[in-house]
C-alpha cells in the first residue's frame, strides 16, 4: 500500500466489518498528516511486510505525521489495532493515537522530533495517546526529542515528551522502553489518565526536571481531573541537561503553583 491515508479512504468506501491488514513496504513514505478513521472492523493491523517503514517529515511538517483512530465528533472507538516496524522521524510531533481501545504498539521508533529538527512550530510529543484505553507499547525507542525555539516568548524546550498521554489514556503499559536525549519531562500523564505504567528500559539525558511527571490544571476551562502512573525498574541517568533531576525521578506538578504532594505516580527504581 502507497500510504495509510490511501488505504483507508478504501476500507470507508468498501465499509469491511471483519478485520483489516495494511502491509507497507519498507523504505521512506514522505506523505504527511496521513490518518486512519475507520472504526467499523474487529481488528486493524498496519505493519511493513519485512524491515521498517519510515516516516520522513523532512523537516517540514508541525503537526502530527501519523493519525490512528476516528475524531471525536464521530462518537466512535477503533479496537483491537497492531501497530509494528514503523519509524517516526524529522517531524514537529510524530504519531497519534485517540479514542481507541485495546491496541499493541511493537518495535516504534522515534527520532529527531521536535522543532529543533522541524522549525517553526511547538512540538508536543512523539507518541501522543488521547482517549484511549488498554494500550500496550513494546521495545519503544526514542532518540533525540527536542524543542530549542522560543516561539511568541515562550521557551518550548520543556513542552516536548516521548509519551503526552492525555484525557483519559487509561491502563497503557510501556515495557522495556529505551529514550535518550528528550527536552522535556520524557513521558508526561495529564486529565483522568489512570493506571499509566512504565515497566524496565533505560533513559539517558531524557527529561527537563523529572522523568516521568503529571501536569494538573484546575484551572483549565473544563476541570481537569488528576492522573495516576507507576514506573517500575526503569534505569535513569541525567536530565536532559546533564543535572540531577530537580523534581526527583517523578513528580506531579500543579501549573502556576509548583509540585503537588500528592502525587499518585509510584517510583519503584530497579533493586
Amino acid at each position: 500500500m502507497k500510504s495509510i491515508g490511501r488505504a483507508n479512504e478504501i476500507a470507508t468506501a468498501k465499509k469491511p466489518t471483519d478485520r483489516i491488514d495494511v502491509l507497507l513496504a519498507p523504505g521512506t513514505y514522505t506523505d504527511m498528516g496521513d490518518q486512519w478513521t475507520y472504526a467499523d472492523s474487529k481488528k486493524l493491523t498496519i505493519r511493513t511486510t519485512s524491515g521498517t517503514a519510515t516516516f520522513d517529515g523532512q523537516g517540514k511538517h508541525n503537526n502530527y505525521q501519523l493519525v490512528i483512530g476516528p475524531p471525536a465528533s464521530e462518537n466512535k472507538r477503533i479496537r483491537n489495532v497492531i501497530l509494528r516496524d514503523l519509524r517516526f522521524t524529522n517531524a514537529t510531533n510524530g504519531l497519534q493515537v485517540r479514542n481507541t481501545t485495546n491496541a499493541t504498539l511493537q518495535n516504534l521508533k522515534f527520532d529527531k522530533i521536535g522543532n529543533r529538527w522541524s522549525p517553526g512550530s511547538i512540538g508536543y510529543a512523539a507518541l501522543s495517546l488521547q482517549h484511549v484505553t488498554d494500550i500496550t507499547v513494546t521495545n519503544p525507542v526514542w532518540t533525540d526529542i527536542e524543542n530549542n525555539q522560543t516561539l511568541d516568548g515562550t521557551d518550548t524546550t520543556g513542552l516536548v515528551h516521548a509519551v503526552y498521554a492525555a484525557n483519559d489514556a487509561d491502563d497503557v503499559t510501556l515495557v522495556d522502553i529505551t529514550a535518550t536525549r528528550v527536552s522535556g519531562d520524557a513521558f508526561r500523564i495529564r486529565n483522568g489518565t489512570d493506571n499509566f505504567v512504565i515497566n524496565g528500559g533505560t533513559m539517558s539525558s531524557a527529561g527537563s526536571r523529572s522523568a516521568f511527571s503529571e501536569w494538573y490544571n484546575p484551572n483549565a476551562s473544563t476541570p481537569e481531573i488528576r492522573s495516576s502512573g507507576s514506573f517500575i525498574n526503569v534505569t535513569t541517568g541525567k536530565s536532559f541537561r546533564g543535572e540531577t533531576y530537580e523534581l526527583g525521578r517523578t513528580s506531579c506538578v500543579r501549573s502556576g503553583s509548583g509540585p503537588i504532594s500528592d502525587c499518585r505516580i509510584t517510583d519503584t527504581p530497579p533493586s
